[in-house]
């Protein structure tokens, strides 16, 4: 398991993040909080899934979200 971290260039990216991409994500994956950043748990048969799924609506919308793939072992705390 990962934690996935969305990062993002633009404002209009930050909305994308929160009103398209995590609403999809909240419906499979558990959400977490590190460090002030909520991120999901994303086990790794989804991994390729996700990001793909990410990519497609970056194209959609012009955007440029970016996808880290944290292992847990790498978040203190966890």
């Amino acid at each position: 398991m990962k934690a996935l971290f969305l990062g993002y260039e633009l404002p209009l990216d930050l909305d994308l993040k929160y009103d398209v991409v995590f609403p999809y994500l909240d419906k499979s994956f558990q959400k977490v909080e590190f460090e002030g950043d909520l991120m999901h748990v994303i086990p790794e048969n989804k991994e390729i899934e996700i990001i793909k799924h990410i990519e497609k609506i970056n194209q959609e919308y012009d955007a440029n979200l970016v996808v880290e793939l944290i292992p847990f072992g790498e978040l203190e705390g966890f």
